[in-house]
């Protein structure tokens, strides 16, 4: 598979054309333009600079300006826009001073603003004539307008010309703002690695081998092995559960841990073009490319209507003067190079595509990767959504909820300074008070908890087994959590409840999906636990204790087209097996996030209900769209065939309604 680099193309039904060229090319099995992330694959086992130049000569004629160029490094190339801005404005003047017939020179001026905004049409026309490939917009434009100008009516010309540009130009903007807000979103998943010296330096340069350094509180980026250090590393994203373990000289550590206490100097074993991540990333760049059913039907549609409205142009102007010979046979030729100004399907191949493309760039604005344009259309269909519980409900860490008194806090805190497990961590942090170090003769009781001696006391901190192992009195409690139990000498004091936090966000996010859909968690915690978080975020119906084949089961036997959303490994099953799976970008697995169709990048569950407005909001403008075009081209066509309308109404209903196409859709990225 050989991949070149495709610069200056926003046209989609140019990319098809090309495609379908550089596939005849010899010992070339087949060809995918990506026109977001600016790219052909071509199935070919030669690689050759003459392979290069072929890809490069089809460009050229069906799209001149496209640049076909070898990959040497990672920066996407962007559009220049500059050429199509100044070239407008030019034409638009040119034709401004037609209108006001300046020095008495209007057609001049209409000719020069043709000229100008037509050169492309009609370059790509001709050479599309040569290849015997001409049943496009270019050809129906090239055609109408030569004969406008044949007969006379110049500024009718040059208005289709001029105003067609404007609708390309508009266009051409707009996907380029669509790729910068995808590819802004892109390089937001990629943040510098950091070497033993200090140096930052971008994970898709480092090779195996090379030690990168990861501090507290940091992502690991790239599989490897510990050389240096010794921490505690947060596994969710690998676990789908709170489970936290112990990362030391010669273990394994693996990308999407979190680091959560101390520095780790870790020799990388994988590259970052092998991860999980670059494969998101080029699924998310191909993403326009896996078309909507509509965009699909529109495309299939555009081929077959193009050449029956070239036919009926041609039986208006020739057969019709045959027919009824009251009318002259140049008022035919005029109708029916209005009736082709008309029906130029402009409206429908560029808005279509246009509205998917930008409803994906305005998903990427908001932190929302969405891996087709196709998932907006299944997201319509969507009845019931299952949460996991863990990472995505709450936010997968430990922290105190409860406390009987603030002298058991205090004192677990004491023994608690000396260990970097993540209870510990949680109780530090929720003690308020300056911790002495004067503790003597400090233990770990392996299974049990912590002991040490201060002021000539020994002070226990563990579970209940430490407690009835000490024959101490302690007092149950019954909360939902990890108990830790206090007590001095033998004497109890207290207990703290640490548990797993509801995210902020998640009771409210909740409350705004229930309204349409039906909710549902599934989570392998024991039923207390799920039950109080069911409760806590609204949501009614749950099921407990699962295994991951136990969620895939809940959610196979469920009919009606469902989401799931998940961050850990567990969740990859069901996220596969769902209409629509939805990873966590943050903290997800990254099986997770491969897995899934859409991924969270800010771990909010608001945005799922922002995905569906976005969404909705598309679906809806793809439609208007539609309907506005073949409702406004079918009257004007009809009423161009009888005579009833001239060519500065057919260039509303070609232009003007691909304009407003246009801008509609633009509505996406509002």
């Amino acid at each position: 598979m050989i991949k070149y680099r495709v610069g200056n193309l926003t046209c989609s039904n140019c990319a098809s054309k090309i495609e379908k060229a550089v596939s005849n090319l010899p010992d070339v099995k087949g060809a995918s333009i990506n026109l977001m992330g600016e790219s052909i694959h071509i199935d070919t086992e030669h690689d050759s600079s003459e392979l290069l130049s072929n890809v490069q000569n089809i460009a050229d004629s069906i799209e001149p300006g496209t640049t076909i160029t070898k990959i040497d490094d990672e920066h996407v190339h962007q559009d220049d826009e500059r050429p199509l801005w100044f070239d407008l404005g030019i034409s638009l003047l040119l034709f401004i001073m037609g209108l006001g017939n300046i020095f008495g020179l209007g057609t001049y001026f209409y000719v020069a603003a043709f000229l100008l905004s037509g050169y492309r049409v009609i370059l790509k026309a001709f050479k599309n004539i040569i290849r015997l490939d001409f049943f496009d917009e270019n050809f129906l434009m090239t055609i109408a307008t030569f004969g406008a100008l044949a007969i006379g009516e110049t500024m009718e010309a040059a208005a289709v010309m001029v105003f067609y540009m404007i609708g390309e130009t508009l266009q051409h903007s707009a996907v380029h703002q669509s790729k910068k807000n995808i590819l802004g979103l892109i390089d937001n998943t990629t943040s510098p690695v950091t070497l033993t010296d200090g140096t930052a330096i971008d994970p898709r340069l480092i090779k195996i081998g090379q030690v990168i350094r990861v501090v507290s509180g940091e992502k690991i980026q790239l599989d490897g092995v510990v050389v240096s250090g010794e921490s505690y590393l947060d596994t969710k994203a690998l676990t789908g559960e709170s489970v936290h373990r112990k990362a030391e000289v010669g273990q394994q550590v693996f990308a999407s841990m979190i680091n959560h206490e101390g520095t780790l100097d870790i020799s990388v074993s994988e590259v970052y073009d092998n991860s999980v991540m670059s494969k998101m990333i080029e699924t998310l760049q191909n993403a326009p490319a896996k078309k909507a059913k509509t965009e699909k039907m529109i495309t299939r549609f555009s081929r077959i209507y193009t050449p029956i409205v070239v036919a009926l142009a041609a039986i208006i102007a020739f057969v019709f003067p045959l027919i009824f010979t009251d009318v002259s046979s140049t008022t035919w030729i005029h109708r029916s190079l209005i009736f082709l100004v008309a029906s130029c399907p402009c409206a429908l191949v560029v808005s279509v595509p246009l509205s998917y493309f930008a409803g994906l760039g305005k998903a990427s604005k908001e932190q929302i990767l969405v891996k087709a344009a196709s998932h907006f259309e299944e997201a319509l269909n969507i009845k019931n959504i299952y949460f996991d519980k863990t990472g995505t409900i709450t936010k997968g860490n430990f922290t105190v909820t409860h406390q009987t008194n603030s002298r058991a806090l205090y004192l677990a805190a004491l023994l608690e300074q000396y260990s970097k497990h993540p209870i510990a961590l949680a109780i530090l942090e929720a003690n308020q008070k300056p911790l002495v170090d004067t503790i003597t003769r400090f233990r770990e009781i392996s299974g049990q908890g912590l002991a040490g001696i201060i002021e000539g006391k020994t002070i226990y901190v563990g579970n209940e087994k430490l407690m009835m192992n000490q024959n101490i009195d302690y007092t149950e409690n019954t909360n939902i959590g990890s108990i830790v139990y206090v007590a001095l000498d033998n004497e109890f004091i207290g207990s703290i409840v640490i548990a797993d936090e509801i995210k902020e966000t998640s009771a409210s996010a909740i409350s705004n999906l229930s309204q349409n859909y039906t909710l549902s968690i599934l989570s392998g915690d024991n039923e207390n636990f799920v039950s109080r978080i069911s409760n806590t975020v609204g949501i009614t119906s749950y099921h407990a204790s699962l295994y991951p084949e136990d969620k895939l089961n809940i959610v196979k036997q469920d009919k009606e087209p469902k989401m799931v959303i998940g961050d850990g490994i567990n969740d990859a099953l069901v996220l596969q097996e769902a209409d629509l799976g939805v990873a966590m970008g943050q903290l997800g697995s990254d099986i997770a996030i491969e897995t899934a169709d859409i991924v969270l990048a800010n771990d909010d569950l608001q945005q799922l209900d922002t995905f569906f407005k976005i969404s909705k909001k598309t679906h809806h403008i793809v439609i208007q769209n539609i309907t506005l075009a073949l409702v406004v081209k079918s009257i004007v066509l009809l009423l161009g065939t009888l005579g009833l309308t001239n060519m500065i109404v057919a260039v509303f209903a070609d232009v003007g309604v691909t304009l407003l196409a246009v801008l509609n859709a633009l509505r996406t990225m509002r």
